[in-house]
């Protein structure tokens, strides 16, 4: 199979699963199929149609990081709650098994849960955006309309403050899905062929889909970085996805100058380098992101310094 043959599959497979959903961002959001609400008030989405933005997160009790996004949850749900916002959990476990969990977790878990009946609404939902990891969440905008879905840790907070000021777009967090679909095809091609045109086509291909998403255009960056012996076409796309992401994040995204910090090193620019990921590090807040960024800055004086 030629490359350009092969570039068709590859995308073809990457992207179908968007393209075959039953459901896609900016569509009605589907009822929630609930037998039984273990916790909190009812949540009919049709009841809180143009007053209400929803979160319904899919979860379980055995899944250790949807525990730990429970406390995040309870403090989005208290946050917002003025603002119209209402989270409710939803898992496919039998309320037998769900019933002590919330119970125990007590004021831990302050928002809705529910049990799903019959995987009714994971199929509305999980099954038909083709996802199968949790946790899982989804934004219902206050017209009825799904307008994201995501890990419910990965910016839902900045999320809803989009969502409420209406300038939050669903098309553009489409596009931004596509970039993510890509991101670990270009690595698969990398780390298992020796197709570097049809790689360096995918990473392009996710850097034009990402243009407006700073995570996407950081990791991408990062990625490309990182990859021992990058040839110089692959680190012109990783700087000028650098160079878009920070200013997306108007210089003020650690993620994005981390992304900076990692291109300007594998182009020999240590000084610089350093200098970005010092920025990073100054402006994150999140204490494990601050020590993991102080280790990379570390790496880099090390190697700086090597003879």
């Amino acid at each position: 199979m030629n490359s350009s043959k092969m570039l068709l599959t590859v995308l073809a497979f990457c992207l179908a699963a968007g393209a075959a959903s039953a459901i896609a961002l900016g569509d009605p959001a589907p009822p929630l199929a609930v037998s039984e609400w273990v916790k909190g008030d009812a949540v009919n989405l049709a009841d809180g149609k143009d007053k209400n933005i929803y979160v319904v997160e899919f979860w379980a009790t055995w899944c250790g990081p949807c525990k730990a996004s429970i406390p995040h949850l309870t403090e989005l749900q208290a946050k917002y709650k003025d603002k119209g916002v209402i989270v409710a959990g939803i898992s496919s476990e039998d309320a037998a098994t769900v019933k002590p969990f919330v119970s125990e977790m007590g004021d831990k878990m302050a928002y809705s849960v529910g049990v799903d009946d019959a995987q009714k609404t994971s199929d509305a939902y999980m099954k038909a955006f083709s996802v199968s990891g949790i946790p899982h969440a989804f934004v219902v905008d206050k017209a009825g309309n799904i307008v994201w879905h995501g890990h419910p840790m990965d910016n839902l907070e900045k999320v809803l403050d989009g969502v409420i000021a209406g300038s939050f777009n669903p098309a553009k967090q489409a596009e931004a899905a596509k970039a993510k679909a890509l991101i670990p095809v270009y690595m698969y091609l990398v780390n298992n062929t020796s197709e570097t045109d049809l790689a360096l086509e995918v990473c392009k291909r996710a850097a034009k889909y990402g243009a407006n998403d700073t995570e996407s255009l950081s990791q991408l960056a990062i990625l490309i970085a990182s990859k021992d012996g990058a040839a110089a076409e692959e680190l012109a796309v990783a700087l000028d996805a650098a160079k878009r992401a920070e200013e997306l994040g108007g210089g003020k995204d650690a993620q994005a100058l981390a992304a900076r910090a990692y291109v300007a090193f594998a182009m020999n620019q240590a000084d610089e380098a350093i200098r970005y990921q010092e920025q990073a590090i100054a402006i994150t807040e999140d204490p494990d992101m601050k020590a993991e960024l102080q280790n990379q800055l570390e790496a880099f004086r090390e190697k700086a310094s090597a003879p």
